[in-house]
Order: structure tokens, then C-alpha cells, then sequence
């Protein structure tokens, strides 16, 4: 069981691929940021069911005073206007932890929808 939530429906994820084995990579809010909303941060949720399953999980971040912010020089993530206000990965704990949904003076939003 692990599920995406899509359009605010919980779905699935299935493979048919001919390995015995899947990987599957959810990426967090900093690489939505970095990407400009390219590689989107998921909602995702593990429900469990009668197979067998190994889950290996790997939380990882940068320093606190790492500027996130769209890469520059990746066309991807800089064709379109900014969608994220910038921040540090301190700022963005702090904020992200205690519950806040703050915008930046030009309306950008500081966490995804």
C-alpha cells in the first residue's frame, strides 16, 4: 500500500514492470521549491495490507543557512515567475514547524498547497 494524494483523491501506486522490485522517490518541499514546481512535493500515506514489503526511509536536509530558491541554471525550474518565497532551510523549519502560512510582501507562498 503506499498512496499519492491526487486532487485531493488518495490513489494508488502501482507498477507493472517485470522486476520483482520498485523504487519509488517522494521528494519533500525543498526540491518543490528548488524546482519551481516541477518535481512536486507529495502527500503520500502507506496502507497496509496481507504483502510483504521492506520500506527503507531516508530523511536528509542541508545547513540551516543554505538560501532555497529556484537553481539557477536550470531551465526547468527558472522559465516560469517564482512560485515559492526564497528562504534559508532554518527559516523554513522554523516556519514549516510552527504552523505558519506566511507570504512574502509580492504574494508568493512560503509552502505548497
Amino acid at each position: 500500500g503506499l498512496q499519492n494524494k491526487i486532487g485531493g483523491i488518495w490513489m494508488d501506486i502501482v507498477t507493472n514492470g517485470p522486476v520483482a522490485y520498485d523504487i519509488f522517490v517522494n521528494v519533500g518541499e525543498l526540491f518543490d521549491i528548488w524546482t519551481n514546481g516541477y518535481w512536486k512535493a507529495n502527500m503520500h500515506r502507506v496502507i497496509m495490507n496481507e504483502h510483504e514489503r521492506m520500506t527503507f526511509t531516508l530523511f536528509t536536509g542541508p545547513d540551516n543557512d543554505l538560501m532555497i530558491e529556484p537553481i539557477k541554471g536550470c531551465d526547468v525550474c527558472t522559465n516560469n515567475k517564482q512560485m515559492y518565497m526564497s528562504r534559508t532551510t532554518g527559516q523554513h523549519a522554523q516556519l514549516r514547524f510552527s504552523g505558519s502560512d506566511l507570504k512574502n510582501p509580492d504574494g508568493l507562498k512560503f509552502f505548497s498547497d
